[in-house]
C-alpha cells in the first residue's frame, strides 16, 4: 500500500472569513486515500468569529499556536516561528501548504528549515500592507520575495492577484498556477427565500456580505452607489 501523503495547512487565523473556510474546505474534501490533512493556525480577534468548533465537529485535525498572530511584533513572531518549526519538524509532513501573509512568511520558512520536500503557498487577494511606499510595506514586501524563493509552488486565486503579485516582484511566472476557491454549495440553504421589500419591489436591489473591513472597499462601493443614486 502506498503510504499517504502527510499534508500541514497553515492560516493564520481560523476565523469566520473565506481564507480559513478554504482552509478547513482543503482538509476535507482532499482525497482521503491519498492525503492525511492537519491545520496548524494561530488566533483571531474575538469580534471574527471562531471556525474551531467546526472544524472539529468536519474531523479536521488542528493545532493552534496562540504565538501566531496577524498583527507585526518581532519578538512574538520569532516565537511563532520557532513553534511552527518544531511542529513541522516533529509532523513529518510532505507538503506544507501556507495561507495569508503571516502564516506564509514564517510557515514557509520553517518548513524549508525542516527540509520538508513541497512547499507550496497560496495568495488569496490584494494585500493592503505590500502596497505602500513606506518602510514596514517595503520590509513586507522583501519578505514576500524571500518566501517565494524558497517556495515549491505558488498558487493565485485569481489572474489579477497572480499579475498583483509578479508586479511586486514576488515570485517568477512559472512558479505561480491560477487556481479559484472551490465553494462548498452545500453549506448554503438553496431554499431559503428572502421577504419582499415593499420600497423596493420592481427596482434594482443593491446588496453588499461580507467583512467591514478596509481590504473590502466599502468606500469605494458607498461612493459608487451615490452616484447610481443620482443617476436612477
Amino acid at each position: 500500500m502506498i503510504p499517504k501523503l502527510r499534508v500541514l495547512q497553515i492560516v493564520t487565523r481560523l476565523v469566520m472569513r473565506g481564507v480559513p473556510r478554504h482552509v478547513l474546505d482543503l482538509a476535507t474534501h482532499l482525497d482521503k486515500e491519498r492525503f492525511e490533512v492537519e491545520v496548524l493556525a494561530g488566533q483571531g480577534d474575538v469580534v471574527e468569529g471562531s471556525l474551531w468548533e467546526e472544524a472539529a465537529e468536519r474531523g479536521v485535525v488542528t493545532y493552534r499556536l496562540d504565538a501566531l498572530q496577524r498583527a507585526l511584533n518581532p519578538i512574538v513572531d520569532l516565537r511563532a516561528y520557532r513553534s511552527i518549526l518544531r511542529h513541522v519538524v516533529t509532523g513529518n509532513y510532505d507538503v506544507v501548504h501556507t495561507h495569508i501573509s503571516k502564516a506564509g512568511f514564517l510557515g514557509r520558512l520553517a518548513a524549508r528549515r525542516a527540509g520538508v520536500p513541497r512547499i507550496v503557498h497560496t495568495s488569496h487577494g490584494s494585500i493592503s500592507e505590500l502596497q505602500g511606499t513606506d518602510v514596514v510595506s517595503k520590509v513586507l514586501r522583501q519578505c514576500e520575495r524571500r518566501a517565494a524563493m524558497v517556495s515549491s509552488a505558488l498558487i493565485a486565486v485569481s489572474e489579477d492577484v497572480r499579475q498583483n503579485m509578479l508586479s511586486m516582484g514576488v515570485g517568477a511566472a512559472e512558479q505561480y498556477s491560477v487556481i479559484p476557491n472551490g465553494i462548498e454549495l452545500d453549506f448554503f440553504d438553496r431554499n431559503l427565500e428572502f421577504e419582499q421589500l415593499p420600497h423596493v419591489t420592481g427596482r434594482p436591489l443593491l446588496g453588499y456580505l461580507g467583512s467591514l473591513t478596509t481590504e473590502k472597499g466599502l468606500d469605494i462601493l458607498l461612493s459608487a452607489m451615490s452616484q447610481l443614486a443620482n443617476r436612477f
